[in-house]
């Protein structure tokens, strides 16, 4: 049984999730928390898609480090080595894209 208040709170979160979908940088966050749930779990293809989400709604470094780990657990180590690049452009900062591609260039046998 549907009551008053319980649509209310429906209206209410409705309209959350409205407001929150039309602040990209927001809305980008989200997609990049589904797609670092979707890692852990090893289910690449669908993280790969929330990270090409979040990167269509806001250029975001977490979401191209994102992507570029999706990519070197996928194999296509050209793609991830351009997505730690573009994150490290993004924020030079972080330290994420730096680990990241040298753990890909390690286990490539990349290195001196």
């Amino acid at each position: 049984m549907t009551t008053r208040k319980t649509v209310g709170w429906l209206v209410f979160a409705a309209l959350a999730m409205i407001f929150i979908l039309q602040v990209p940088r927001i809305a980008a966050r989200g997609y990049i928390s589904l797609g670092s749930s979707y890692f852990t779990l090893k289910r690449y293809e669908k993280a790969e898609k929330a990270y090409l989400h979040a990167k269509a709604l806001a250029d975001d470094s977490c979401a191209a480090c994102g992507l570029g780990m999706t990519y070197n657990a996928l194999g296509r180590y050209d793609d991830a080595e351009k997505e730690f690049q573009r994150s490290m452009r993004l924020d030079p900062n972080d330290a994420c894209p730096y680990a990241q591609s040298g753990t890909m260039y390690y286990d490539l046998g990349k290195y001196k």
